[in-house]
Parts: structure tokens; C-alpha cells; sequence
């Protein structure tokens, strides 16, 4: 397996992860608003 295949994966998972903790944050976020 090629070193820049696992990178890119773990950048992608990365990302992944990011934006779900935004949008979870952000649904938080709304929930308490209303």
C-alpha cells in the first residue's frame, strides 16, 4: 500500500470526522435555541 494512500485516507477520515462534530455541534446548538 502506498504512503500517500494512507494519508489521504486518514485526511479524509479527518474531515469526515470534522464535519460531523460541526454539524452535530450545530444541531446542539439549534435545539437549544428553540
Amino acid at each position: 500500500i502506498p504512503v500517500g494512500t494512507v494519508r489521504s485516507r486518514l485526511f479524509n477520515a479527518r474531515q469526515y470526522i470534522k464535519q460531523r462534530l460541526i454539524k452535530q455541534g450545530f444541531v446542539n446548538e439549534m435545539s437549544k435555541v428553540s
